[in-house]
């Protein structure tokens, strides 16, 4: 009889242990999709400047264009609809992703080098040419029973790809 107990609760501890692993992989995942997201969104978001202003050499960002490009990006990166960013249906995320801050800098509004600080979320960088700045929070889910997801923020600084 000890042995069948025994043999029980190894078994109920090793689908615990494969629950918990499971659920750290998905999390992972989430969070990695999510940072990446907000990279390659942002960068997509920083190509966005107006024409006569790259042949003038100092770059102003075409903030209505960016934007868009952001969500957009965000958006077909995390499975999201792109108008609300609330998750489409059979992607990791249920709840909607939120935009918390986006600030551009560029030569029509900054002079370089500048030198940017956000004590709220923890940015202290100097920008030596425009830049955009955008943080990003989305709540990463679990799959575990018992255990809440988390809420993520991620900041990122994206310079525009010719600025020094």
């Amino acid at each position: 009889m000890k042995w069948i107990i025994a043999f029980t609760l190894l078994v109920a501890y090793s689908i615990q242990v494969h629950v918990t692993m499971l659920n750290t992989g998905v999390q992972e995942n989430a969070y990695e999709r999510f940072t990446y997201a907000c990279e390659i969104a942002s960068h997509d978001a920083s190509l966005d400047v107006t024409p006569n202003s790259v042949s003038d050499g100092f770059p102003i960002f075409n903030q209505t264009e960016a934007t868009a490009t952001f969500d957009q990006d965000l958006a077909e990166n995390m499975r999201l609809n792109p108008n609300t960013l609330a998750p489409l249906p059979g992607t990791l995320y249920q709840q909607p992703v939120q935009i918390l801050l986006e600030q551009f800098f560029d030569y029509s509004n900054t002079s370089f080098p500048y030198h940017y600080t956000n004590l709220t979320y923890g940015i202290d960088v100097t920008l030596n040419g425009p830049a955009i700045v955008y943080v990003v929070q989305a709540q990463i889910p679990s799959i575990e029973p018992g255990v809440s997801g988390f809420s993520k923020t991620w900041s990122v600084v994206q310079a525009y790809p010719d600025s020094p």
